[in-house]
């Protein structure tokens, strides 16, 4: 993050909370019958091969799932040997956001989370070297969060872009 260090102004106390809940790990062939799709917010893809499960891809949407998913590129996919698997998180707190504040809490969330599995990441590209958020959040990660970590502080990426 580049310009003011925010730490010095925004104690860790006073770090705005956010939560995300992710979905039980679906097929990726077998999602497109989940009510969950009419939803937004953001998804994970994963691929397990044996018993090792490998985080692909992490990406967002303001607009519905089902939207987004279905304009995703899926050839590189069959790059990657075993079962393939989406995670649909949605933002369960904070409640009382407008649209575009929750689209652009969407979008701190998604860069906070690439930044933070940068190492594990396959296919991700953008915000792996860092990321400039508008706001400082602490994500906890709730349900089936897979291998993100239960909690993030985005105060610990400081300096990262």
């Amino acid at each position: 993050m580049s310009g003011i260090n925010l730490s010095k102004i925004m104690p860790y106390e006073h770090l705005k909370k956010v939560t995300v809940d992710w979905s039980y790990p679906r097929l990726l062939d077998k999602l497109w019958y989940d009510e969950q799709l009419e939803g937004f917010g953001l998804y994970y893809i994963s691929r397990k091969f044996g018993s090792k499960e490998t985080l692909l891809y992490i990406g967002k949407t303001c607009n519905k799932f089902y939207i987004r998913l279905l304009a995703h590129d899926y050839n590189w996919l069959s790059d990657y040997r075993g079962k393939k698997y989406i995670r649909l998180g949605t933002i369960t707190y904070p409640t009382n956001k407008t649209d575009d504040d929750l689209c652009q809490l969407i979008q701190d969330i998604e860069n906070a989370l690439i930044y933070e599995m940068r190492w594990s990441l396959i296919k991700n590209t953008k915000g792996m070297n860092g990321y400039t958020p508008k706001n400082l959040y602490i994500v906890t990660n709730t349900g089936y969060r897979g291998e993100l970590s239960p909690t993030i502080s985005m105060r610990s990426h400081e300096g990262s872009d």
